[in-house]
Order: structure tokens, then sequence, then C-alpha cells
């Protein structure tokens, strides 16, 4: 029987934030637009809005972050975007993002003071608010047990021994790569990284790539390649 194991992780953080700014209007009519990952138009992750309005609003998806960055500065229009959190300081200075009246939100006060704590993310010195965090999870060693064993996947530089050349995925951000690089050489935060620590985590990724089959961008990407057989020993999401 072919099972998936997974092992050490690192957590993971997506937004919820409200587009607007001069490079790009929000929806100027009465529907709202929801600029997001496919499967988050299940009515079950937006219930009270479905009661109130007896419908959902409207869902357009994007493949990943990058797609969704340049799909936004070439004009598109939504009212809300749901990146993860290594785009946000991005878009926001593209001019892509408007700040949040959280006297809106009613959830505002009972969000984890950890994701409140991290800088410059949900709010910025001049105290404006820019996101609302919609979802997190953890990021883990998952390989198949018919060819891949415990003993193999005791330390993360596993995914940089040349026994699995090939045979190896990671996610296609910096997020995903650094946090794994950063735990593989002994530290625990890989935001507060001396300059001698990531040229030691990007050298580490630098082996790694020489394993990769392929960086995936969802969760899907990665979980057909691991069903069909091209991946077996992967850094993924919890729900792969």
């Amino acid at each position: 029987m072919r099972k998936l194991i997974k092992g050490k992780i690192a957590a993971g953080l997506c937004l919820a934030l409200m587009f607007g700014g001069s490079t790009l209007a929000y929806a100027e009519d009465s529907e709202l637009i929801v600029f997001d990952w496919s499967g988050y138009e299940d009515p079950s992750f937006h219930p009270a809005y479905v009661e109130k309005y007896n419908d959902s609003p409207t869902f357009t998806f994007f493949g990943d972050e990058e797609e969704a960055f340049q799909k936004l500065r070439s004009g598109f229009k939504a009212d809300l975007g749901h990146p993860c959190s290594q785009s946000v300081v991005k878009w926001r200075e593209a001019g892509l993002l408007k700040p949040l009246d959280t006297s809106r939100i009613a959830a505002w006060d009972d969000i984890m003071p950890g994701f409140k704590a991290m800088k410059d993310l949900m709010t910025t010195e001049d105290g404006q608010a820019w996101l609302v965090p919609f979802d997190w999870g953890n990021t883990a060693v998952t390989y198949m047990t018919e060819k891949v064993t415990s003993e193999q996947v005791q330390s993360l530089k596993a995914f940089a021994d040349p026994a699995f050349e090939g045979r190896v995925s990671i996610g296609d951000n910096v997020d995903d790569a650094y946090a794994l690089a950063s735990l593989a050489i002994g530290l625990k935060d890989w935001s507060a990284m001396t300059d001698e620590q990531f040229a030691e985590a990007s050298e580490f990724l630098r082996q790694v790539h020489k394993n990769v089959r392929l960086y995936w961008t969802d969760n899907t990407e990665l979980s057909q390649a691991m069903a069909g057989g091209e991946v077996d020993l992967a850094w993924a999401w919890n729900e792969t």
C-alpha cells in the first residue's frame, strides 16, 4: 500500500486583502469579486455572506501568485484577494492594495497576537491595516513509503542527498524554500538570518536544486506528481 508520511513542519500563512489604489481600481458595481485560489469558492468558507445575500460572491482564480500579480498590474478589477504572506509587501508597494477599515471587521480584535506581531505585514508603521489572516497551515516533509524509508529522511538535509536526484519537489516560493533551508542548517526563524546564515541556506538550496524534479505551485500539481511516481520526497503543504 502506498502511503504519504509527513515529518518536520514550518508554518505558513495566507491572507485576505482589499484591492484599490492608483494602478488598480476595484470593481465598481455591487457584485463582490474575489481573486483567489481554486477551491476557496466553497460556500462553507463564507457562510455569513451566503446567509446575508442568499448567494456567493463572484470568484476569479489564479494558478500562482506571480500570475495574479501580473494580472492585477495589467488592470484586472477585483475587490478582495487571497495571496500568501510573502506577496503582501510586493503587492502593496506596487499600489495594488487599499487599506482596510478595521471598524467594519467584527473579529479584528480576535486575531492571534502572533500574526499581528509580524513586522510590516498586517499593519504598517503609520497604523494602516492592509490584510486579515484567512488561513494558515504547515509545510512538512512528505514522502512515499514504498520508495523512501524513515531512516533516509531523519534530517532535512535529505533533500540535498544525491540519492534523491530527480525525485524531489519543493514549493516555487521564497517562504517555503528558505523555511526548509533555515531548519536544515539549524535555525528556527528564517526571517532573522544573518548574512552568513543566508549564504549557508542559499548554498543548501543550490544543492537541493540538483535533485528537484519540479517546483510545485499548487497542491494539485504536487499531489499528481507524487501519485504518478514522479516525486518521492517533497516539502509540501499539509493538505497534500
